[in-house]
């Protein structure tokens, strides 16, 4: 997939498939959205590439496996998730610090980096890093309209189908690459999208997504496939 899909220079994700705002603003347990609302996703498979969620009792993704072995792993302190990432010659770790259920920090050691995060009722209004990049969040009616990148030329546009789309499934900010891993893992940005997008826009740069929807959970997107349980 394009690239630029990742929104910050590192790739960030966190514990996925989480409580969009943990049960409102006065909450501050991380829990996930699933023991309440249905299924939970286990399985991205694309390219033939296999990524497989695991979960804790509490329906907390503990570790992400790519081709059976580990690629991402997560563990939870107070409202600290800390996240390792394995690569084939190094693992770096990122450090994800919460307010009311809501990522406000995220440090990378690996890259030395940290970004901040704005919300405004109870949507991602705004997103800072270290580097001086700023990204504003423009929504409308629940749905994410655009991305402006602050004092750069780009800007990115989502067009939208009438497909509900599970929370913090469609990823979007800084885990908007399409990939394998990075599905489910906006949890802790706030609100979500209310439906399923069906084009992409950024730059001269164009995507439309075609969706096959079973039991009210999408089961695949052009060539992706997902499990749900």
């Amino acid at each position: 997939m394009k690239k630029k899909y990742f929104i910050l220079l590192f790739s960030m994700m966190i514990a996925s498939l989480m409580c969009v705002a943990c049960g409102g603003d006065e909450e501050d347990t991380i829990v996930s959205p699933y023991t309440s609302s249905g299924k939970h996703l286990t399985r991205v498979i694309e390219g033939g590439i296999i990524f497989d969620f695991i979960y804790d009792s509490n329906l907390r993704v503990t570790q992400i496996t790519r081709q059976g072995r580990p690629f991402r792993s997560y563990s939870y302190e107070n409202n600290t998730i800390t996240e390792t990432n394995y690569d084939s010659d190094f693992t770096f770790t990122v450090i994800y610090t919460l307010e009311n259920g809501r990522i406000v920090t995220v440090y990378n050691k690996g890259g030395d980096r940290t970004s901040t995060y704005e919300y405004k009722n109870g949507y991602l209004t705004t997103e800072k890093a270290s580097n001086n990049r700023k990204l504003n969040y423009i929504w409308e009616d629940g749905k994410l309209v655009k991305v402006e990148y602050e004092n750069e030329k780009t800007v990115e546009e989502y067009e939208y189908t009438d497909l509900i789309c599970p929370q913090v499934f469609f990823p979007f900010g800084h885990y908007a690459n399409m990939c394998g891993g990075f599905w489910g893992m906006s949890g802790y940005l706030g609100k979500s999208m209310k439906y399923l997008p069906s084009k992409y826009r950024e730059d001269g740069y164009k995507e439309s997504y075609k969706w096959v929807i079973e039991d009210g959970y999408p089961v695949k997107m052009n060539n992706i496939t997902f499990e749900w349980e």
